[in-house]
């Protein structure tokens, strides 16, 4: 899907078919665009500014996510219900994810890449330690 500037919402929704996606000029991606895209597994999305609410919702073969640096608001439950993603790469912005339910039922998210555009990669915080580092400190 190259040359492709937004896909409006429900566009895909339910689409077994597609299982990898890489795309060069979204920018957009509307409300529940992806959403149920039970054999998607890896997407690309370098000039992604904004991921709408329940994007990709119940994407449940989604294991690998990476955005690019233009990515300004991944919003509410743009992820929920995706039980296998293990990594996702994000820009390391204030107020990029705007809701606590972005992520919900995101078992398996054990890596978070976050990148400054600057640099490649900043920061890889490997979700359980850091944590577990968190409380510790907190407790303290």
């Amino acid at each position: 899907m190259r040359g492709v500037i937004e896909i409006e919402k429900y566009a895909f929704s339910g689409c077994s078919a597609l299982s990898e996606l890489e795309l060069d000029k979204l920018e957009i991606i509307g409300q529940g665009a992806l959403s149920w895209c039970t054999s998607l597994r890896s997407v690309n999305m370098p000039s992604v500014r904004r991921v709408g609410t329940y994007a990709f919702q119940s994407c449940t073969a989604l294991a690998d996510v990476v955005f690019g640096q233009h990515l300004e608001r991944i919003e509410e439950y743009a992820f929920c219900d995706c039980t296998t993603p293990r990594q996702i790469t994000i820009p390391l912005k204030y107020e990029l994810i705007i809701d606590n339910y972005s992520f919900r039922n995101c078992g398996s998210l054990s890596r978070v890449d976050a990148h400054d555009g600057l640099h490649e990669t900043i920061s890889s915080l490997h979700m359980e330690s850091w944590r577990d580092e968190m409380l510790e400190e907190i407790d303290r």
